[in-house]
């Protein structure tokens, strides 16, 4: 009888307990439940390997720039069609923020895009007195991929001297950022390869990247409101004076420059979102 008495008791005081478990339990429910599905400023938002690719994409809402500024690094090669296309919006959207100084070019002729793209090669970039924009083109190639910018032979494979490059020339931070998008990642567009490795003669593509206290955005290629064909065979001086002197152009020049403004606007909405 003493025995049946003190186990109902037990059970009592077990019974007691219960409200405060549940009380507990629905505490860490309301106060974790907010943050499912919402990842930290921190933390990586990639939503698939392809969104980067020929789109000027939020890959993370991390700040990788070391204060309240935006930084933009351009990396590409002399003789790239994606660098030269990227170029022209480029051109219109930094032009915003600092002082540029460019010379016109060509890239190498490839016939899937009709010719040559005329290009602009950065040389300076230099920020307005209050613009918190800062501007970093970097060039691995020169106009072939089998030499540098200075015409000197590369002895080795493009994919190694490019990396061995932008090892040596970027914050770790970016550099990470183009080895994780171009060499680790694949891309049904590239028929599951890796950009680095994609086409006859790999090599590190054509890269911009954006990043800023709104976060991080990345394009491989070129934006996709612009394409490379509607600039191919166009002289790139007579472009860049009509965009520099704000001379409205007719016929191909005028669907080039159509192009160039929309992925220009493409690009300063990015600027501006990382300036937030």
């Amino acid at each position: 009888m003493m025995a049946k008495r003190k186990k109902s008791q037990q059970n009592e005081n077990k019974l007691i307990y219960i409200p405060f478990v549940v009380l507990a339990v629905i505490i860490i429910i309301l106060v974790a439940v907010p943050y499912l599905g919402h990842p930290s400023s921190s933390s990586p938002i990639t939503a698939n390997a392809n969104t980067p690719l020929f789109n000027l994409y939020k890959v993370s809402n991390t700040n990788y720039a070391s204060n309240n500024s935006v930084e933009i690094y351009f990396i590409s090669w002399y003789g790239c069609p994606n660098g030269a296309t990227t170029s022209w919006p480029l051109y219109l959207a930094l032009s915003k923020y600092g002082n540029l100084s460019i010379v016109t070019h060509y890239s190498v002729n490839e016939q899937k895009f009709g010719g040559e793209i005329p290009a602009l090669l950065f040389l300076n970039y230099t920020p307005f007195p209050n613009s918190r924009v800062y501007f970093h083109p970097i060039y691995i190639y020169g106009q072939y991929l089998n030499q540098t910018t200075n015409g000197t032979p590369i002895n080795t494979d493009d994919v190694t001297f490019g990396l061995k490059e932008l090892k040596s020339e970027l914050p770790g931070w970016a550099y990470n950022l183009v080895v994780y998008y171009e060499v680790n990642q694949t891309y049904t567009k590239l028929n599951n390869t890796a950009p680095a490795y994609f086409g006859s003669y790999p090599h590190i593509i054509t890269i911009l990247i954006i990043t800023g206290p709104g976060g991080t955005w990345v394009d491989l290629g070129y934006p996709n409101s612009i394409s490379p064909t509607v600039l191919a065979a166009l002289n790139s001086t007579l472009l860049y004076n009509m965009i520099l002197n704000k001379v409205t152009p007719s016929g191909q020049y005028l669907q080039a420059y159509n192009e160039i403004l929309n992925a220009s606007s493409e690009i300063t909405n990015a600027i501006n979102e990382a300036l937030a």
